[in-house]
């Protein structure tokens, strides 16, 4: 949710009460998702709902609550009739957000992102006082926070849930980035071919050269949960990056090029020199799609790209 995370900036930073609303929950056909949101302050508006007549409800009612304000509330909304039977329904909360202070826990949210923390946003609402609570959980605590085990445990993951409590409402939401952290280790022909398909992809991508990888030092600026691909041209070299990438607990995925028989022959060398079997799982190769055989460097790159793109979670 890191557009949600920007456009609560945004909001935020111009000082005038808005409100958010969100879809929690869809019972039936609908082509929205849960945690689509729409943004509504007195002077504009911003939306990411797909439905029409949803937005336009969703605005409505936001006006509603702006001009009689409440801090939380949730309303049961009609998802419409579809080929003459009833398409169900989704329950929208809307969050009251006052001309205050750029709060600090929106601070701490945008600096767990820029360091590709994922984070989840607590806000818990006291229905007998209307008092709101918002506390930002993230590494180890959100294993260590029982209120938001199973939230975290779901898959695929969810933005947002509900958790209702005799006298207030937990609200939670995953505050992860879309975007891949990709890092081409070495200059094989088939690196230029990834950076040119990737241009147009939600991928932030990172370069190192095989020359600045003689003495290897993994970069420390390396984000958490970056995905590593190693193709250097030199199998040596591949090697030492290989034991290098595999020391590294927070990396979400290490691949590198080459055939079945050197990935036999590394995962045995590197059992040698101490990996465990815990470590060698982590290692990819060959990398890309089995399925997608080609040999021509596009072709490759493609498949590479495609692996990439599977294996995350949108």
């Amino acid at each position: 949710m890191s557009e949600w995370l920007s456009k609560l900036h945004e909001f935020c930073t111009e000082g005038d009460p808005f409100v958010i609303a969100t879809v929690t929950s869809l019972h039936g056909n609908s082509p929205e998702q849960i945690g689509a949101y729409t943004f509504v302050s007195k002077k504009h508006s911003s939306s990411v709902v797909s439905s029409e007549s949803r937005r336009k409800h969703m605005l409505a009612t936001s006006r509603s609550v702006l001009n009689a304000p409440t801090s939380f509330s949730m309303e049961q909304h009609a998802l419409g009739h579809v080929a003459g039977t009833i398409n169900g329904h989704c329950f929208i909360t809307y969050e009251f957000f006052p001309a205050t202070d750029y709060p600090d826990w929106l601070k701490e949210l945008r600096g767990h992102l820029q360091t590709g923390t994922s984070s989840i946003l607590l806000r818990e609402f006291n229905h007998v006082d209307e008092n709101v609570q918002s506390r930002v959980i993230s590494g180890n605590a959100i294993k260590q926070a029982a209120e938001i085990a199973d939230f975290v445990e779901q898959s695929p993951p969810k933005d947002c849930v509900l958790i209702n409590n005799e006298n207030s409402t937990v609200f939670l939401r995953a505050v992860r980035s879309r975007e891949i952290p990709l890092v081409l280790v070495g200059d094989h022909p088939v690196t230029a071919k990834i950076a040119q398909q990737v241009a147009a992809l939600p991928i932030v991508l990172s370069k190192i050269k095989t020359e600045d990888m003689v003495n290897p030092v993994w970069p420390e600026q390396l984000a958490p949960q970056s995905y590593v691909i190693i193709m250097t041209g030199d199998h040596e070299l591949d090697f030492r990056l290989c034991q290098i990438a595999l020391n590294y607990q927070n990396l979400k995925f290490i691949g590198c090029i080459g055939s079945n028989k050197k990935a036999q022959f590394f995962h045995h060398r590197l059992k040698q020199q101490g990996a465990t079997e815990e470590q060698l799982k982590k290692l990819t190769m060959p990398i890309g799609l089995p399925q997608i055989n080609g040999k021509q460097t596009a072709v490759i790159a493609a498949s590479i790209v495609a692996q990439i793109m599977s294996l995350h979670h949108w």
